[in-house]
């Protein structure tokens, strides 16, 4: 599996390599045989930096000018390893750009804020409660008329555990983002002990799911144990700054560990504990051992975080050997990792020469610790069907059970579920592209090579046609585009909430149009405008039905047996090791790699070689930069 990249202890090897390879470029060593040629040695060190991931060293220029010397058998012994794996990454990391900006994951179901209270001693204490949890006191909340109803405002309004008349503390309307009004006073113990619970939580004990967790944060041991996990001070210390914080006070609600427990309005029904209805509406759903499901808000307010982690968006040098540090809050946390998944999915298949056409089919995944923890509950928390159907996310009950969520470098493959289907169902793909359009448009080009562009001169005169594919002016484009969209007709935009066939079909008689209107209900999944008085249209799926029900698995399928498909990745790979776009005096190189990839059923290796033994890459670098920058191709 995949670990960081480059680690500290290479970095002397890196250093020295680039001295004696910028050495080479005046010459020759002086152990040079006279068969070998100052564009022999250019060739060797351009293979030595696509394949090694470094200059060549003395000892690499001592075998390469060996009198027996094979270059073909040097090329078959470096098309594997961790920096060939990198660099083809690279191509396709340069293509996805899974680099994105922090998400929200439903704050109030997934997220434990936190309200600073006395204790029965007078003590300043944080209480962490998770605002969307159901509790017991809900069933007592009286009705909105009842003169009484106002001092359940922190339960009503902010879903805290305990009341005004408790804490002498009064929290305002969630939305308002307004911190509790009030003066706060001693809380009698009996009502702690009744409404709250000590417990010791993942963040700062590795042995969490112990019955006795002793082996808290540690300043200077756990970075050498668990890599690049750091704690911000907010969750170190109590409200003092200065106490080193050992345990934390949670609603009781909060602490419950099962995976499962009955519905509250309707007890004969079980709901699962790791998605936001069962949080939203079964008292018995917890945050799991050590609070694990939910995430720390360090604030007031769940939907306004802070720092809770220290990490690095620069690791040129790995992710153990960080060039910048900052301060993270649990969301830009969780879309670090989220953003490193498919790197490591496209590392991992090089790395094992595993078929390219995975990359769009594949049923399984990598997760490290914090990722495992994402899609135990987080990626499922903002979801509100009480049956979530075949989802295409990776089940929790797929991650493994040693990751904790301090693993940060310990990467692990898992069943990613029979709806997955390669990046396609990645959330990483579906957030960063958010509509159905921009999500077939990105595999059209990453994987075809192919754009929508409009032809010279086309007018688009004004027009009430509500079908694209046949709106004059736009058909032009949208008659290949929109079928493909409708592949992600099931996966809604701004999210990779999954729409189950059989709770949502493409045609719905239920959502059909009465009157010209579909039911109000069915306004959030069905579109009116593609909807009928015999069936109801779901949305992005007018184009193509069948499109639709086939979802990812037919894109895929789409895509891979395109007569393009081949020549794409040929083209992919060519441009990012030559350094340039291909011309039609490549044509031959593009079949030949065309033919290798295929023949080798669809592995990376055989393609890469012809390319590293073609005269386009012999010469890729015989050119002074002035040249290349004039235009002219070797």
């Amino acid at each position: 599996m995949r670990h960081a990249r480059t680690s500290l202890s290479r970095r002397n090897t890196v250093v020295a390599s680039l001295m004696l390879g910028l050495c080479l470029l005046g010459g020759q060593s002086q152990a040079a045989t006279a068969e070998k040629t100052l564009l022999d040695y250019k060739y060797f060190r351009t293979l030595c930096i696509d394949l090694l991931g470094r200059m060549p060293t003395e000892q690499d220029l001592q075998e390469f000018e060996r009198p027996d010397f094979n270059l073909e058998s040097w090329i078959d012994a470096h098309l594997s390893g961790e920096a060939y794996a990198d660099r083809l990454t690279r191509i396709y990391s340069d293509l996805l750009r899974p680099q994105t900006v922090s998400f929200q994951v439903g704050t109030n179901r997934n997220t434990l804020a936190r309200i600073l209270i006395k204790d029965d001693t007078g003590k300043d204490t944080w209480v962490y409660y998770r605002p969307g949890q159901r509790r017991a006191r809900h069933a007592q909340v009286p009705k909105t008329t009842d003169p009484t109803y106002p001092q359940w405002n922190n339960l009503t309004k902010a879903g805290f555990c305990l009341l005004e008349s408790e804490t002498g503390l009064k929290y305002p309307d969630i939305n308002a983002a307004l911190p509790p009004t009030g003066t706060a006073k001693p809380v009698d113990k009996a009502v702690l002990d009744q409404h709250t619970v000590v417990v010791k939580p993942w963040w700062l004990y590795a042995d969490y799911k112990s019955s006795s967790p002793a082996d808290r944060y540690n300043v200077t041991t756990w970075p050498t144990r668990f890599p690049g996990y750091t704690l911000n001070n907010e969750l170190l210390k109590e409200s003092d700054g200065k106490t080193d914080t050992m345990q934390i006070r949670v609603c009781k609600e909060e602490a419950g560990t099962v995976a499962a427990a009955p519905m509250d309005t309707a007890p004969t029904t079980t709901l699962d504990c790791r998605t936001g209805y069962g949080v939203s509406n079964s008292q018995g759903c917890g945050c799991g051992p050590g609070l694990e499901l939910c995430m720390p808000a360090a604030n007031f307010l769940a939907s306004q975080p802070r720092a809770a982690f220290v990490s690095s968006r620069n690791t040129l040098l790995g992710v153990d050997d960080p060039t910048d540090a900052q301060a993270f809050e649990y969301r830009t946390w969780q879309s670090l990792w989220v953003g490193e998944e498919p790197q490591v999915f496209f590392y991992n298949l090089f790395l094992e020469d595993r078929d390219f056409r995975d990359v769009l089919s594949a049923k399984y995944t990598y997760v490290n610790g914090p990722l495992a923890q994402f899609y135990k509950l987080s990626a499922r928390s903002n979801w509100n069907d009480k049956d979530l159907g075949s989802t295409s996310l990776p089940s929790p009950d797929a991650m493994p059970a040693n990751l904790t969520p301090h693993d940060l470098m310990n990467w692990q493959k898992v069943d990613a579920g029979p709806s997955a289907s390669g990046i396609l169902t990645m959330p990483l793909f579906l957030f960063k592209y958010a509509t159905r359009r921009s999500r077939a448009h990105a595999v059209y080009n990453m994987f075809l090579c192919r754009d929508f562009v409009a032809p010279a001169g086309l007018l688009l005169p004004p027009s009430k046609e509500s079908d694209l594919m046949k709106r004059e002016g736009c058909a032009a484009c949208h008659q290949t585009l929109e079928p493909l969209s409708a592949y992600f007709a099931r996966w809604v935009e701004n999210d990779w909430n999954f729409l189950d066939p059989k709770l949502y079909p493409a045609q719905n008689d239920a959502c059909k149009q009465v009157g010209g209107k579909i039911p109000a209900s069915c306004n959030a999944r069905y579109d009116n405008i593609f909807s009928t008085p015999t069936t109801g249209m779901l949305r992005g799926a007018y184009a193509s039905v069948e499109n639709t029900d086939l979802g990812a698995k037919g894109m895929a399928e789409y895509l891979t047996h395109r007569a393009d498909f081949g020549p794409c990745v040929a083209q992919n790979v060519a441009e990012s090791f030559l350094g340039r776009s291909l011309g039609t005096e490549d044509s031959a190189l593009r079949d030949q790699m065309t033919t290798a990839l295929i023949e080798g059923g669809y592995r990376v290796k055989p393609l890469v070689k012809v390319l590293l033994q073609s005269q386009q890459y012999r010469s890729a670098n015989n050119l002074s930069s002035t040249v290349w920058r004039s235009g002219v191709t070797p």
